[in-house]
């Protein structure tokens, strides 16, 4: 009987030191509840975000977007600072319905700011010459794109 008394305290104390040396939750480490769709190096994660409106597609080196009537691409890391932040440039196409013209070209060169706090994102996108905001995107990593192709 003495030895069961004695292991009872025991076991609760390497329990004790065991969530200690843990942090004291579970939901801090990596994978846990708190875990935002960033990778550890500060990189927005990679893979397929979906809005009303938009499809965007990260990758290491840069991103594509889909639009209803216009693509964009980012042709740079989307490199996440310490407040959850982004400012990246990259070009953005508008399309029209029906074929494109020979020699037509609507590209322009973007800005697109971002903002990932929990498990939301949202993206400003703007004209880089003449500033004006072509549209504000809220998006989810891994959530279901709602684009409507341009006819």
């Amino acid at each position: 009987m003495i030895k069961i008394a004695l292991i009872f305290p025991a076991l609760s104390i390497c329990l004790l030191l065991l969530a200690i040396a843990d942090g004291g939750s579970c939901n801090t480490k990596e994978g846990g509840a708190n875990k935002t769709p960033s990778q550890s190096n500060n990189k927005l994660a990679t893979g397929a975000w979906g809005g009303q409106d938009i499809r965007l597609q990260v990758k290491d080196n840069g991103a594509d977007i889909q639009f209803a009537c216009a693509t964009a691409t980012i042709d740079e890391p989307v490199t996440l600072n310490s407040e959850g932040g982004f400012d990246v440039k990259g070009k953005f196409i508008a399309q029209r319905p029906g074929p494109t013209r020979a020699g037509e070209n609507n590209s322009v060169a973007a800005r697109f700011v971002g903002h990932l706090k929990d498990q939301e994102l949202t993206l400003t996108i703007s004209n880089l010459e003449t500033k004006e905001i072509i549209g504000t995107f809220t998006l989810t990593h891994g959530g279901a794109a709602r684009v409507k192709r341009c006819h």
